[in-house]
């Protein structure tokens, strides 16, 4: 019997294409046969992907670092991120914001420090610090920002691709009309503040129904286009800033499309990117969140089309869902193929025996978006006026797996309109095992990277930063750490882990019309961290802001 013609090849060159595959794939060709089996499981470039995807993150396998260089540098990086020693910063940052109230602050992607001057009426313009440069706790780093200042005024919000060294700025004109106002749209080299050489246009325009971008304004840039939405024009009892108008904005093309007009109090006032294509909504009317794909993007008939809607728990009569907001990991801008290896063209072997800079420990680790954690933050007020506000974390992949239709289906009867319409998914169909519901204790909205969110909150008036982990892989290293569920331990700098495997529960009768359950596991981490009021983080680093009793701002570095 001949063997397979994929055996003629070399073990070498097996080896270099079984490297390309997705870790799951890559699972899957070890059952095929005896062969490939011992070729995966003897081989450590492989077993080292097979672990980095086990905990959430990718190695783009850039020169610099050996294979049991890189083994040991994430046994660290692990470590480091379940004790927390935040014990001493590396660096504290003097940031260029006013001390007592101050201009809001941005951690884009992982490399720079943006503070940000926005308003109408305001000098608009930002200033940012590259957070790649070699801080030393002796160093001054107050003449390392970098001030760009814009010429438009009345700079409504800012988005920032640092990746695609990008800046946008949306600026509305001095007059207020009541009835429609045209917005300028500009596209800025982000390092410089000039127009962005890629663009067309220096400055595109969009018109938007009366004054709907003074009472809700933001975007979110996805590689070649821009995502700009804006609020419904009137404010209620019942609609505290909902989503009403969202438009695409080819920024390098030139054009202005809006993708979707909705009615008043139907959404909640801020959408999420999950991918490319995919984009998540939360419904205030009946709850659900509601996944929407980008199709036929350039041509005549693009839009925004409904594919699946994931109902949320039941509300009791006349309790209502008053405002939601959800956010999650940007896929990044230039990793929306989420591929593995850069594109120097190179082997991930050969690129592993070059010759290059020293790269630092840990920092060549990069989280993988759709293995991410998105959070929706609920306010919901019962007919006695009394209200909660609730966090919902569920995974990026199962919300992606659901807007694929990669899920079995549920009953007939349970499809959306029975006709063709989007597909209804009840919430005890996917919600209890795919979600963990939680009280909203953070006095911040937290910082999120991959499949960790860490939030601020406060107990016996300290400050504490609570960091919850629900990737799955670290979950099982801290069980057998820890002996069993629910049992915590402290740590020499003072954090306390345990983790988390009993439901969050939440009775009928309070606020939903039965009981609500969600079981999904993480591992929680707390932090004393006293005066701690903000947090922003990346895979390798914490910015702490901290208040001083006069309220003066202040931010400090922490490098795990």
């Amino acid at each position: 019997m001949s063997l397979p013609p994929l055996f003629s090849l070399s073990n070498e060159l097996l080896l270099e294409i079984i490297s390309h595959l997705p870790p799951k794939d890559i699972c899957t060709c070890r059952l095929a046969c005896f062969k490939l089996n011992a070729l995966i499981v003897n081989s450590q470039l492989i077993q080292y992907i097979i672990r980095t995807a086990k905990s959430g993150v990718f190695d783009s396998l850039d020169p610099g670092l050996s294979l049991p260089e890189r083994q040991d540098a994430l046994q660290q990086w692990e470590s480091a991120w379940a004790e927390m020693d935040l014990r001493k910063p590396r660096v504290r940052i003097h940031a260029p914001v006013t001390p007592r109230n101050g201009q809001p602050v941005e951690f884009s992607f992982g490399r720079y420090f943006v503070v940000i001057r926005e308003g109408y009426g305001w000098p608009p313009g930002y200033s940012f610090l590259d957070m790649r440069t070699a801080f030393s706790p002796q160093d001054d780093d107050t003449a390392r920002w970098t001030k760009i200042e814009i010429e438009t005024p009345n700079v409504l919000v800012f988005a920032f691709a640092s990746e695609l060294d990008l800046s946008v700025a949306i600026s509305a004109p001095s007059t207020i009309r009541r009835h429609q106002t045209t917005l300028k749209i500009s596209p800025m080299d982000f390092t410089t503040g000039k127009p962005h050489p890629l663009a067309s246009q220096p400055v595109l325009e969009v018109t938007v129904p009366g004054a709907s971008a003074y009472n809700l304004s933001d975007t979110e840039v996805i590689g070649d286009y821009i995502l700009y939405w804006v609020g419904s024009p009137v404010f209620s009892h019942t609609n505290e800033g909902t989503l009403s108008n969202i438009y695409l904005v080819a920024w390098k093309e030139g054009w202005v499309s809006e993708l979707r007009h909705n009615e008043s109090g139907v959404y909640g006032s801020v959408l999420s990117v999950l991918s490319e294509e995919t984009i998540l909504l939360v419904r205030l009317r009946d709850p659900a969140l509601e996944l929407c794909r980008l199709t036929n993007i350039g041509g005549p008939n693009q839009s925004l089309e409904t594919v699946c809607i994931l109902s949320l728990p039941g509300l009791l009569p006349g309790a209502c869902l008053r405002w939601a907001t959800c956010f999650g990991e940007h896929p990044g801008h230039a990793l929306f193929s989420q591929k593995r290896h850069s594109s120097d063209g190179g082997s991930p072997s050969s690129r592993l025996s070059q010759q290059g800079r020293r790269y630092q420990r840990r920092r060549h680790l990069r989280s993988v978006p759709s293995d991410g954690i998105v959070s929706v933050v609920m306010h919901i007020h019962s007919k006695s006026g009394y209200f909660r506000t609730i966090d919902l974390s569920v995974r990026c992949r199962t919300l992606l797996a659901f807007a694929a239709g990669n899920v079995p289906e549920v009953e007939e009867e349970e499809k959306g309109g029975g006709g063709g319409g989007p597909r209804v998914v009840p919430w005890e169909e996917w919600g209890p095992e795919g979600t963990r519901i939680l009280e909203h204790d953070s006095h911040t909205w937290g910082s999120l990277v991959g499949e960790r969110r860490a939030t601020v909150g406060q107990k016996r008036l300290v400050a504490r930063i609570t960091m919850r982990d629900y990737n799955p892989f670290r979950i099982a290293l801290a069980l057998a750490r820890l002996g069993g569920p629910e049992m915590e331990t402290e740590f020499p700098s003072g954090c306390k882990m345990k983790v988390v495997t009993a439901p969050s529960s939440f009775d009928a009768g309070d606020l939903f019309s039965h009981r609500v359950e969600t079981r999904m596991p993480f591992v929680e981490t707390v932090t004393p961290y006293p005066g701690c009021e903000g947090i922003f983080m990346d895979e390798d680093n914490l910015l702490v802001e901290v208040r001083t009793k006069e309220r003066e701002r202040n931010f400090f570095l922490h490098c795990l």
